[in-house]
């Protein structure tokens, strides 16, 4: 009986390609990872970014409510009985005062509504060491409840909306999915 002898020859090269094919697919899938974490923790930061921004706008706002010529008054036609009077006094109502914040002078919007004033503005915010830019849309809404009665109560909303991205980018691309919002309130009564 004669034995054929059997080639054994390419083993190795399949061994190289089972091998080098697990390697790419575990390298394949720490890339992805990698890739999730750096995503991850990128939106972290800019959430940070955001919620710093929100809480900029509120303490603008809340520093100009509250300063010896408060901005956000309320509008002369409006009446509130004492003692809130004495807090509101209608000379200090103006029609689109500019305040200053962070730097920046910033024109506020004011629209006269039945019971109150809504003020609204925008503040750019820049930390002067990276190039992050974000940007603060702040809404102060002072509402007067049961006007010319004796329980006549002035409502004040401070609704501060912060972004991660600059105010121009804002007006730009409302779709873009890494744009992150976070937004604060302050109610006093």
């Amino acid at each position: 009986m004669r034995w054929k002898k059997v080639q054994s020859k390419g083993f190795v090269l399949l061994y190289a390609v089972l091998v080098s094919g697990v390697v790419l697919s575990v390298g394949l899938s720490l890339i992805n990872l990698i890739t999730k974490q750096i995503i991850l923790s990128s939106i972290g930061r800019n959430s940070q970014f955001a919620y710093y921004a929100a809480d900029a706008g509120k303490q603008c706002a809340y520093f100009w409510y509250t300063s010896l010529f408060p901005v956000f008054g309320m509008p002369s036609d409006i009446t509130v009985s004492p003692p809130d009077q004495s807090n509101l006094p209608p000379e200090l109502f103006q029609t689109n005062p500019i305040i200053n914040c962070s730097g920046e002078n910033l024109q506020v919007n004011q629209t006269v509504e039945p019971n109150g004033l809504i003020s609204n503005f925008t503040m750019p915010i820049t930390d002067g060491v990276s190039s992050q830019a974000s940007c603060a849309t702040v809404r102060v809404s002072r509402q007067v409840e049961n006007p010319g009665t004796e329980s006549a109560q002035v409502t004040t909303v401070i609704r501060s909306s912060g972004y991660n991205a600059s105010c121009n980018a804002l007006s730009g691309n409302v779709n873009d999915p890494r744009r992150i919002e976070r937004v604060v309130y302050r109610v006093d009564k």
